[in-house]
């Protein structure tokens, strides 16, 4: 068997396993890179190793090997330090049918999937399927957000329980808003923020808001 064959799976393995220390050791003494279409960025931005993907670039990795998997990886695992990162070095939002975006939304990483937005990533592509999918496994923040960013409300999966899910919120809202008339509005009147907000009363209510929905009240 090729010797130099058997040092690059060395390195996929490596990878793989998560033994970031191997990694450099293969690769500063001469393994590939590129190994597998540079399966080592994508399985670094899969771990959220910030340290050594900035390492795997600054050797010459290729952000957009794999039709920019590495994004999609990081996306998947909710590391939204290493999605930024990457955006910021040029990585494709959109790459591949919209990735990152899908499988942020799989998972329910809400934060990714908006600074995905952001960034511009349709909500629309591939027939709302980030939408289909955060809704099918049951992600309402998730759904709310890309609904409220363009999606396609009609596909989306599991519509009656979005619809107790919205009810479910206002509900919350409705009874953290009697708390803070009951307890703190008294008390931070005239205490207003430089945009005229109440500070108390706004710290309150996400605190109030918070409680309860842990309860699930």
């Amino acid at each position: 068997m090729d010797i130099e064959y058997d040092f690059d799976y060395d390195l996929y393995e490596a990878c793989a396993d998560g033994r970031f220390a191997r990694v450099k050791y293969l690769i500063d003494n001469g393994s590939d890179i590129h190994v597998y279409n540079d399966a080592p960025l994508r399985w670094m931005a899969s771990y959220g190793h910030l340290g050594m993907v900035k390492y795997l670039l600054g050797k010459g990795a290729n952000i957009h090997g794999d039709n920019d998997a590495p994004i999609a990886w990081a996306a998947d695992k909710g590391h939204l330090r290493i999605v930024k990162f990457l955006v910021e070095k040029g990585a494709n939002v959109e790459a591949e049918e919209n990735a990152a975006i899908f499988h942020a939304a799989l998972y329910g990483h809400l934060k990714v999937v908006q600074f995905l937005v952001e960034k511009g990533a349709n909500v629309c592509l591939g027939d709302n399927f980030a939408l289909q999918m955060a809704s099918q496994n049951y992600h309402w923040e998730v759904v709310k957000f890309l609904i409220e960013n363009g999606a396609d409300q009609t596909a989306m999966k599991n519509p009656e329980k979005y619809k107790s899910y919205i009810a479910f919120c206002r509900k919350i809202k409705t009874r953290a808003a009697e708390k803070i008339g009951t307890w703190w509005i008294p008390i931070c009147y005239r205490l207003k923020d430089a945009d005229g907000e109440f500070r108390m009363a706004k710290k309150s209510w996400e605190r109030v808001e918070k409680m309860m929905l842990e309860s699930k009240a």
